[in-house]
C-alpha cells in the first residue's frame, strides 16, 4: 500500500512539474534568447543608486552583479510606467516564479528585514499575482509575497534637452540577519525621437550582509543567472503580449 501511495505521489509530482515546464516554455519562447545581451558586471546606474548605496548595502559589502537587456518595439502611446508595470507583473506574477510564490504565500514569513527599509502600513502587502497591476506600479514600500519590497521608483519624462530617458523600479530582497540581500532593478530606456523602440534591462546585485566577503557558493550564483534569465524572458514576453 505504501509503495502504491509513494508511486502515486511521485507520478503526481512529475505530472505537475512537466505541466509547469511546458507552460513556462510557452511563456518564454517568444523572447528570442539570441537577442538578449547579458553580463556579470555591475550596471553603473544600479551600483551608484540610492537603493544600493544608501538603503540596502550602505556598508559596501562585496557584491555580485548581473544584468541582461533586450531591444524591443512597443506600440505608440504606452508610458514608461505601464511598460514597467507589465514588466513587474510578468516577472513576479508569471509561471516561472509560481512555485516560489506558492511557497512564500504558504509560509508567510517576514523575509524582508532591514533597519533601512521603511514599512508603511499605508501600503497593503501583495500576496496574489492578480493584485499586481499591468497598468501602474505598486506604491513605494509595497512588499510582494513577503520577500520583495519596492524601495525606489523613477519615471523620467521626455524633454527637449534629453537624448535618452531612463525609468526604473527597484525591489529589495533579503535580510540583515541572513546571508543574502540585494536589489532587483527593472529599467526602460528610450532614445529621443524613437518612442516605439525601447531597451528593457533587468540588473541585480546580491551580497552577504553578515560579512564583508563574497557570497559563498558559485553554484548557487550560477543557478541564479539561469533562473534570472528565464524570469527576464517571461517578463519581456508579458510586456510584448499585453
Amino acid at each position: 500500500m505504501q509503495k502504491i501511495f509513494a508511486t502515486s505521489v511521485a507520478a503526481a509530482v512529475l505530472a505537475a512539474a512537466s505541466t509547469h515546464f511546458l507552460l513556462t516554455w510557452q511563456q518564454i519562447s517568444s523572447t528570442d534568447l539570441g537577442k538578449i545581451s547579458a553580463s556579470s558586471t555591475a550596471a553603473g546606474h544600479l551600483r551608484d543608486s540610492k537603493s544600493v548605496s544608501s538603503i540596502v548595502n550602505p556598508n559596501k559589502h562585496i557584491s555580485r552583479w548581473s544584468r541582461r537587456s533586450i531591444e524591443v518595439n512597443i506600440a505608440k502611446g504606452i508610458s514608461d510606467e505601464e511598460i514597467l508595470a507589465r514588466y513587474v507583473k510578468g516577472f513576479f506574477g508569471g509561471y516561472v516564479l509560481a512555485p516560489e510564490r506558492a511557497i512564500l504565500r504558504t509560509l508567510r514569513l517576514n523575509i524582508i528585514q532591514s533597519d533601512k527599509l521603511e514599512k508603511l502600513n499605508a501600503c497593503p502587502p501583495i500576496w496574489s499575482a492578480s493584485q499586481i497591476s499591468s497598468k501602474t506600479l505598486p506604491p513605494l514600500h509595497t512588499v510582494l509575497f513577503s520577500a520583495f519590497q519596492v524601495v525606489d521608483i523613477h519615471i523620467e519624462e521626455p524633454s527637449p534637452r534629453s537624448q535618452k530617458t531612463h525609468s526604473c523600479v527597484d525591489f529589495a530582497f533579503g535580510s540583515d540577519t541572513f546571508y543574502i540581500a540585494g536589489v532587483h532593478r527593472f529599467s526602460v530606456w528610450r532614445n529621443a525621437g524613437v518612442s516605439e523602440s525601447v531597451k528593457m534591462e533587468y540588473s541585480d546585485t546580491a551580497f552577504n550582509p553578515k560579512a564583508k566577503q563574497t557570497l559563498p557558493s558559485q553554484t548557487v550564483w550560477s543557478f541564479h543567472l539561469v533562473y534570472a534569465m528565464v524570469l527576464f524572458r517571461e517578463a519581456v514576453a508579458r510586456v510584448m503580449r499585453n
